[in-house]
């Protein structure tokens, strides 16, 4: 768990908050946790367990800052979703500054949406568009709400949501829409991408 991405992005942020001593305390107790809970659904599939790893990691720091302050907890899961969705965005701008894979975004980015949000890695989507400057899909069954919901804290998914919009909103010549999520009360995440 200390090599955890999660917790080693969000160390800095918990110490400002809570210094060293508490910090060191809440991340014992998140491994501990985390622990329990791979140990809980170690029969998951291998391509399940891709993404429940990242859940698992989250939901047991928020769960133990929870104990705390559920409002401040949220916050700073907010703070490290932005964090995160900054560094995915930095690194579709540079995908996006390259003209040979600028052209091809919308493929590559099918490409892997099929292959990490399949039904393999515990998602149900339905593609309604792909094509060379158009992706539009829904997914119906998301492992991140599923897992957040299991694990107590059902809210924490709408972090995972927001995270979409941190990464791909006002990217140059890439439009992103969503109007709902699993995660926010919604029948499903829908998702539509257009390229100019």
């Amino acid at each position: 768990m200390k090599k955890n991405k999660a917790v080693l992005e969000m160390r800095e942020d918990l110490i400002s908050v809570y210094g060293n001593e508490k910090t060191e305390q809440i991340i014992r107790q998140a491994t501990a946790d985390y622990n329990k809970l791979l140990n809980e659904y170690r029969n998951l599939p291998k391509a399940v367990k891709t993404h429940t790893s990242l859940i698992f990691a989250q939901v047991s720091i928020y769960r133990i800052l929870k104990q705390d302050n559920p409002h401040q907890a949220m916050e700073l899961m907010d703070i490290y979703s932005r964090k995160s969705g900054a560094k995915k965005r930095k690194m579709f701008l540079m995908m996006l500054k390259l003209p040979v894979l600028k052209h091809l975004f919308i493929r590559i980015f099918t490409f892997c949406t099929k292959n990490m949000f399949g039904e393999k890695n515990g998602f149900q989507v339905n593609f309604r568009k792909t094509t060379k400057k158009e992706l539009q899909f829904d997914i119906m069954r998301c492992p991140y709400c599923e897992y957040c919901t299991k694990c107590g804290c059902p809210e924490l998914a709408k972090v995972f949501c927001d995270n979409d919009i941190y990464s791909y909103q006002d990217l140059p010549g890439l439009k992103f829409v969503r109007n709902e999520t699993l995660g926010t009360s919604g029948k499903k995440c829908d998702f539509y991408y257009s390229q100019s």
